[in-house]
């Protein structure tokens, strides 16, 4: 049960940025820094949570505008946001694919860099990691497994 509830707050600090805060507070033997550390990540897991809540939104409704123009037939959905969190985009990614049961791509182009930067979630019958080797050559570089990965892209 502990993790349940600690685990999301250690996860949002690397999230949102440095995972520091999280070592400091698993390695401290001082119960008031204790406190302190794990106080601090409950606010980073909030900004998470309204980061993610956020996201979600606006790419939820863009999946549903797309299918509304384009037909319940579209294979996968392509998302982009010019301020979209990369640390939240696979979470969101995640949730999209549960609603529409298929493909789903998002991609961020707050990264500082010029350059997207995305998260793919696919479904069972679909290897997305083989459909993004095959589409290499347009993209900077790209990892994770069959089900999610993590791109780079120019594009």
């Amino acid at each position: 049960m502990l993790f349940r509830s600690i685990g999301p707050r250690i996860n949002a600090s690397g999230r949102l940025g440095s995972a520091n805060g999280a070592l400091e507070l698993l390695t401290t033997d001082d119960p008031v820094q204790a406190r302190t550390l794990a106080e601090k990540l409950h606010g980073v897991n909030a900004e998470r949570v309204e980061l993610q809540n956020d996201v979600a939104e606006e790419a939820l409704a863009m999946a549903e505008e797309w299918i509304k123009q384009r037909g319940e037939d579209v294979p996968a959905l392509v998302l982009a946001g010019e301020n979209w969190h990369e640390g939240v985009i696979g979470i969101v990614a995640s949730r999209v694919v549960e609603k529409y049961q298929r493909p789903v791509v998002m991609i961020t182009f707050a990264t500082h860099t010029g350059l997207g930067k995305g998260s793919v979630r696919g479904i069972p019958k679909l290897d997305v990691l083989g459909a993004l080797e095959f589409t290499s050559e347009h993209l900077n570089g790209f990892g994770g497994d069959r089900k999610s990965t993590r791109l780079n892209s120019s594009h």
